[in-house]
Order: C-alpha cells, then structure tokens, then sequence
C-alpha cells in the first residue's frame, strides 16, 4: 500500500489517516483476521466515513458487525461461516486421515461416529484426523489400529471433558475473551447443566446470580451459543468439552470443583460421602449409571453439607433422612421422585425459582411456606397426584404444568388469584373437571397469556366456560368438545337454549332448533355433530342452517344471486336508528371430495367512511355437494352506519366451493326500547360488541380490520389466505389473529419441551410402556402418516418404537395415545440424524429378526 518505502509513524491516530489516504487513493483488498475488538477496528480504519472502492474482508467471532460500521457509514455485508454437512465432515477427516476422500475397508464405521463427534467444525476434523493417521501399508496389525481409534472415540464420548490441546487453544479465545467473570460462570453453567433447555426457563433461573438476559446475548454474539427456532439453549459438542475441560483443571478431585455433571462421578461421591462446601451445581440420574451398578440411597445430610448448592437435578434418585438444614436452591429437577408428599423442610430456599418433579409419586402438592421466589412448577406425569393445596403461598407462580396428572381431581381455587401466572397446562387431566369446577366454568387469573386444555374430557359438562379478564395469547384445545365459551373470545351457544327475544331478527330459527349441523374449522368441534349453534365473536352473531328446503325465510332488504351485493343506506324510519346489519348467504361444495378445511370469508366495506371489515368465522358448516348450506349473521356496526352510506358485502370462498347468492338488510331498534338482556343471565348472547368499537388491536392496515381467531387457535389459515385478499392487503399481515398481540408471542417460559413449541430438528423418539400389541399395525399406520415421519419401528421383545424423523415428539405421543393410553416418549436422541445413517441398516435387520423369530 506504501509501495514499498518505510513510513516512519509518530503515532496511532497518524496511521489510521495515512491508512485512509491510501483506501481513498487506490483499490485494494485488505483482510483483517480475527478481530474480536471494535477498537482494534477503529484503529485501522478509523471513525469517519471512507470513499474508497476497496474491499475489506474482517474475520471474527462476533455476530454483531453491523454495529461496528455503522458509526463510518461502510456498507456491511455480515456472511455467517456454516458448520460442514455430515458427508463433507467424513471427507475432510477421511483426508487427513487415510489420505484419501473415503476411510479405509473396515474403519467406516468409527469414522462416521468420530466425524460426528466434531459437529462440522473443519479444524477438530483435521486435528482429530491427523492424529489417527493410518497408511494403508501401515505393517501394524489393522485390528490393533482399529482398537486405538476406538479407545480415542470411548474417551470423546465420555463426559470427562478432555480436548485436543490445538482445539482448545483455538476455542478458548471466546471464552478468554469475555468481557465480565459473571457471563464466563454462565457460559460454566450452561455448557453442563442447561443446553436443550428452553431460554426463557434458563434465564428465570439464571438472572439473579449471574445477569442470564444480557450474558445470554453476549455468549450468542460471541458465537459460543445458539439458540433453536424453539427456542432451546444449543450449544456445539466441541464447546461443551472445553467448558468441561476448563472446570476439570478447577481441581483434580471432582468434589473439589463448583459442577459436577457426570453421574458416575457424582454417585461416587454421594455414596462415599466425599463432598465439599465448593459445589454449585450437582446432576445426578440413577438411570445413567454404568451398567451393574447397585443403587443406593442418598443421605440427605450430604446435600446439606454443601451450603454452596444452587443447582440440584437428582432424576430417579431415592433420598433418605432429615431434609432439615437442606441447602437454599435455586432451581430443583426431581424427575421420578419417590416421596408421597412434600417434607416440611425441602422446599424453604427463599431463591428457589424453578421446581421440576416431573414422573413424580407424589399424591399431595402442598408448599411448606410461603415461596415469593418460585416461578416456574412442573409436576407433570405425576399420575398418583390427587390434589394441590395453598396456591396462594405461591404468589409469583408464573408457569404452572399439570399434564398428564390423570388422576388429579383438587387445584386450590386460590389459582384464580395467581396475579403472574402466564402459562397453565392442564392436558389429560380428565378426573379434574368432575371434582372442582363442577360448576361448569373455569375462573383464572386476568394474568395468563397461555392456556391448554387438550382431551380434558370433560363429558360429564353440558358445556364448559373459560373465564379470564386479561390478553390471552395462546390457547390449544384438542380434544375438548365440550367447551362452548372463552370469555373475550367467543361463545357457542345451542339455538334451543335462546329464547326467541334473544334471537332478534333470526328468531324465526327456533322452528329448526332440532336439526343437525356439521361443524368444521376449530379443535372443539371435531368428531361431532351439533345441534343448530349460535357463534358469537368480535360482537358478530351467526349461525348455519343444513338441508333446509324452504329458504323463503331468508328473503332479506337486498339479494343477489351472486357472491357480491352493493347498497346505499336509507333514510332511519321515523324514531328509530340502525343497529346493524344482517348478513346472510348461501353457499355448497362443487368438489367430489368434501374436505374439513375450507376458506370462508365475509367482507363488508363502508364505501363512504372507508372501513372494511373481514371476517373468518372460528367455526363454519361443512358444505356438501349440490345441497345449500344457509350462513345467517347480524353485525352491530349501526353507529358506523348513516343514511346515504355506500356499502358492499362479498362473500369469499375457495375453489371447490359455489356461493349460491347472498343478502343483506338493515336492522332498525326503537329509540325509546330499553334492552335488559343482562337480566337474562347464561343464556343470553351478551359479549363485547367489538365492531363498531375499539378495533384498533385488529387494525392491519389503516381502515382495514382483520376478525379472525384461527391463528390463536393454533388453526391452519396462513398459506389459505395467501390466495385472497391480496387486493387490500398482503397475506403477511393476517398471519396474527391481532395486530398488537404478534410482537408478543415470544417463547414461552414452559419446562415442557414439547408443550407448545414443534421442533423440527431431525430426531429418533424412543416410546415405551406399550400394554398391548394389538392395536401395533394401526399405531404405526396412523404414526406413519404424520407429517415429518420418515420410519416407524416396533422391536417386540423390547416392547418398544422408534419412530425417526422430523416429526414432533407431541404429535407423535397424542397419536399413539388414541390407541394405548399409557404409552408416552421415554427419550428423544437428537444426534439420531448422524448416528443413524451408517446404523441404519443393522436396526433394519434386528427389527425384522425379531418380528419373525420373536426374542429367541
């Protein structure tokens, strides 16, 4: 750049101008490796902004290099370097290996599984290849080399944390490079304890010792952590060995170090009572142990010896003794605990945010005081538990998971008072609804944004209403037939329950409250046929009518037989106003195929104000072929309504629908009519009439409101709506049921993996506690059809299924549950990708052999 000649420089701020004199002169190609620095940056290129046609190549570990030029004004283009694919991983090992782009005759196998070892990270594959270099004149004996490259990949695999020195050196310069102690403790405690974990469960846990929410963020920009579409914690496999080789070189004895995460390591120390006062975080899980190894029981008094522990998860492990003096936790994982009740003195950390005693015994949940601290309680599978007591004592609860506890049958009403719980998950608790609501409505907290009520059978109820005052975000239903309101949502009301006063204009209905409908579009109407239902949402009346010969009934102001009508509003008749408008249309099926999803839109437009409003209907009737199915709706927008007003009504369906012709009248109220409607209690129709109120939290563009619940129902309308209405408003700007509400569907704070995130990272799932195998061919038939399900086995001697692929670990487990109620995932291997393609073959077999010969 300074052709040649030596340039004395007196200082710093000297040579970053002459360096850009020279960018602003000529046209190079500068690249500046491993910049971890923003000050090393500004050093050479300087503040201000540079004309110059050069390019500058930066290599870093730091994601967030737009912040850097943004201060110069340079144009940034961020190019994030992706890890090598399982068969580019193979080849750069094999290279280094064997010499050749193919591992040698009978070392396939281990170098697939040493290949997968070092996660697509070229450097590990080169050091780790080049340090099991193997010549194919090699006079050793080739089974002797082979037991080397096995004894190297056993001592990979275990949890002790060694690395190859060249890969860490390398690795370290994150870690070292951290600016505070407190994100590198993080970093500690994440790498052994919490990768897979969902963030915001984390970050509950984490935040008060140790800043978890920016330090977090620092790791991510650092590139020492990743975070899932899910929203889960990841972490790369050659990270987590060095984390684990950094707490190691803490001590050589392991009682001496702040983690202890190995669970052989950790029995050992439990049962010789070799423990200390240094250890902050202990995982112990019985099933983890070496083969052979008799299990004991843990006495409580080591616990309480380390007045440090913060971090318990002691899964499948039976304790005895006193639990006074227990140490003061801040998060407790108990999976498959043994006690029937909670002791007096287990549960008195002032700190402890998070309980998971998940596949518990308990029979009774009852807190020994009062827990400000706790956030987050997971008894989920806990299938002996009958009742909750004191929720009160625990007033900053924030997540509650009940699923599973089939035999649940008492929640302290007090959890309607729960002022911060965000998140209830009640699935499967079917013996609930028969004991303590039976009052046919369930009250809960103003506060909860996520609800979940799949397959609570509540049969017993006529119906079923879900109280709550506050913004609820999310709510999945499966399986609940019988819930007919959420209140603020919607309300499903039968037709013969109403009085004819109730019923206005379409009172004339009543004559037909005994005919049948078929209901389609929503959870709580599948595998049922209804009687005729009045559906009341965003303050819209509307019901269906099926088979109905004579339609004389439905001769309204202004008809069409098309899908559209137009129509000026007239003159208010002498003391009376306008107080909506009805809306009917009739509508069947040109398919030969009738399916259950159907695009079904209504649209009506204040040509003169202009207002629009488009309506999805959270349930609809299923049309059939050549026979009219008759939609009937009242909308009370009469104050948006004024005489002269043009308005139009269309009808909008997809193809393999015909709508048959539609109609439109006025509806007029006597200015001196007193309505007392709220006299009339439940049956009434009474909910916030949101049209022609505040919509503007449904507002997607200006003037344009979208009224649909099908997203907040978890219901499939986003790639439907792509097709209509792209003449208002991009299909992107409906995918949210409300405007206001999208920004805030962040990921929830839920212990369950699967609850209402679906991951689609590439997996093996593990479902065990099959009673029968007669119902096998139509599990695996129904199992095979899900989305994302790439094989399903059965091993019959291990009474166990594997079923392999992208599909979701829920889906898969509500599946199975139609046929074996007991079945549930016992593991989910998500390296099943790696490992399972040169194993795939030898599963293949085994699982045939044993279904022709049994377990001979």
């Amino acid at each position: 750049m300074l052709e040649g000649k030596n340039k004395m420089i007196s200082c710093v701020a000297e040579g970053t101008a002459k360096i850009n004199e020279v960018l602003q002169m000529k046209k190079v190609l500068i690249v500046l490796d491993d910049i971890d620095e923003h000050d090393e940056l500004g050093t050479l290129l300087g503040t201000k902004a540079v004309h110059t046609q050069s390019r500058i190549i930066v290599t870093t570990r730091l994601l967030d290099m737009h912040s850097w030029f943004d201060s110069i004004s340079w144009r940034c283009h961020v190019h994030e370097l992706t890890l090598l694919n399982d068969h580019e991983s193979l080849e750069v090992l094999s290279c280094h290996a064997f010499g050749s782009k193919h591992p040698l005759k009978d070392f396939s196998d281990l170098a697939i599984e040493l290949a997968g070892y070092c996660g697509g990270n070229p450097l590990a594959l080169k050091v780790l290849g080049s340090s099991l270099f193997v010549c194919a004149h090699d006079p050793r004996e080739r089974n002797s080399i082979i037991e080397i490259w096995r004894s190297r990949l056993n001592l990979l695999s275990s949890l002790k944390g060694d690395l190859d020195y060249k890969i860490r050196c390398v690795l370290q310069k994150s870690f070292d490079s951290l600016p505070l102690a407190c994100y590198k403790e993080l970093f500690l405690h994440i790498a052994v304890f919490f990768v897979g974990e969902d963030e915001d469960y984390v970050v509950k846990i984490l935040e008060h010792d140790l800043y978890a929410k920016v330090g977090i963020m620092t790791l991510i920009n650092r590139c020492l952590l990743t975070v899932s579409s899910n929203n889960k914690l990841m972490m790369h496999q050659l990270l987590q060995d060095m984390g684990r080789t950094i707490i190691h070189e803490e001590s050589k004895d392991p009682a001496r170090h702040a983690r202890v995460w190995c669970s052989d390591e950790a029995y050992r120390m439990l049962t010789k009572g070799d423990v200390s006062g240094t250890i902050e975080g202990l995982t112990l899980d019985t099933r983890k142990l070496r083969k052979g190894t008799k299990i004991l029981g843990i006495k409580t008094c080591l616990l309480a010896k380390m007045n440090k522990l913060k971090f318990l998860q002691i899964n499948y492990v039976k304790l005895n003794g006193c639990y006074k003096n227990f140490p003061e936790l801040r998060w407790l994982c108990w999976h498959g605990c043994h006690l029937k009740r909670i002791p007096s003195c287990l549960l008195m950390s002032r700190f402890l945010v998070a309980i998971d005693m998940t596949n518990g015994n308990l029979k009774k949940f009852e807190p020994p005081m009062v827990l400000n601290s706790l956030k987050i309680l997971n008894l989920k599978d806990c299938y002996k538990l009958d009742s909750i007591h004191k929720l009160y004592w625990l007033p900053n609860l924030e997540t509650l998971i009940l699923e599973d506890c089939i035999n649940l049958t008492h929640v302290c009403i007090t959890i309607e008072d729960l002022e911060n719980l965000a998140l209830l998950n009640l699935k499967w608790c079917r013996k609930l609804w028969k004991a303590s609501w039976n009052k046919k409505m369930l009250s809960l907290p103003q506060s909860l944004k996520y609800l979940f009520l799949d397959y609570c059978n509540c049969e017993h109820q006529n119906a079923l209403r879900v109280v709550f005052n506050g913004p609820l975000f999310g709510m999945s239903l499966r399986g609940c037939l019988k819930l007919s309101e959420v209140q603020g949502l919607f309300k499903l009301v039968s037709v013969k329950e109403l009085d004819e006063a109730h019923l206005g204009p379409m009172k004339w209905i009543k004559a037909y409250d005994d005919h049948k409908v078929d209901l389609v579009g929503a959870e709580i109407t599948k595998g049922k046929i209804w009687d005729i239902q009045m559906l009341q949402e965003f303050g819209i009346r509307s019901t269906y009518l099926q088979g109905i010969k004579d339609q004389s009934m439905m001769a309204l102001e202004y008809t069409s037989a098309y899908n559209y009508i137009s129509l000026h509003v007239s003159s208010n008749p002498k003391k009376h106003r306008i107080q909506g408008l009805n809306v009917s249309c009739l509508y069947k099926s040109s398919a030969p195929k009738v399916k259950d999803n159907w695009l079904f839109f209504t649209k009506i437009s204040n040509i003169t104000k202009g207002v629009t409003w488009i309506y999805n209907p959270l349930v609809y009737c299923k049309p059939k072929v050549d026979e009219d199915t008759m939609w009937l709706s009242y909308w009370p927008i009469g104050n948006i309504l004024d005489a002269g007003d043009e308005v139009n009504v269309s009808i909008v369906v997809e193809e393999g629908m015909i709508v048959s012709g539609c109609g439109a009248s006025l509806v007029y109220v006597d200015d001196g009519e007193v309505v007392q409607e709220e006299k009339l209690g439940h049956k009434t129709m009474i909910m916030e009439e949101v049209i022609g109120g505040d919509l503007s939290e449904f507002e997607v563009t200006p003037g344009v409101y979208y009224l649909c619940r099908h997203d907040f129902f978890k219901s499939s309308t986003r790639d439907l709506i792509k097709r209509w209405p792209g003449d208002i408003i991009h299909y992107t700007k409906l995918q949210g049921w409300n405007k206001s509400y999208e920004t805030q569907l962040e990921p929830i704070q839920e212990l369950n993996r699967d609850t209402l995130y679906r991951d689609t990272l590439y997996k093996r799932i593990f479902l065990g506690y099959f009673n029968s195998e007669s119902n096998i061919c139509k599990i695996r038939k129904a199992v095979s059809k899900l989305m994302g399900v790439d094989c399903v086995l059965y091993v019959t001697d291990e009474k166990m299924m594997y079923v392999l692929g992208s599909v979701d670990s829920l889906s898969v487990e509500t599946c199975v549950k139609e046929f074996e109620k007991t079945v549930r995932v016992i593991y989910v291997d998500y390296n099943a990708k790696r490992k399972f393609e040169h194993n795939f073959y030898i599963f293949v077999i085994r699982a045939i052999y044993f279904r022709i010969h049994g377990s001979k």
